[in-house]
């Protein structure tokens, strides 16, 4: 991924077990945010499986992302 000056740190290559178990609870979080919505669910419960999508997106963000200099 080279997108305006990031890329993934050499560290997800050496944790390929954390790097799927983080991918595995972002595409769960995925199916709960597609759940709701095709549910027409409150806009409470809509905020929180959103909420959830974004906290799975910061997770691997933090932990493999890195600006490229």
């Amino acid at each position: 991924m080279d997108e305006e000056g990031w890329g993934a740190k050499p560290l997800i290559w050496q944790e390929p077990e954390n790097f799927a178990k983080i991918i595995h609870d972002f595409e769960c979080s995925l199916e709960s945010l597609q759940t709701v919505m095709s549910n027409q669910a409150s806009a409470t419960d809509t905020s929180e499986a959103l909420s959830q999508v974004r906290q799975q997106c910061l997770a691997c963000h933090q932990t493999y992302r890195v600006r490229q200099s």
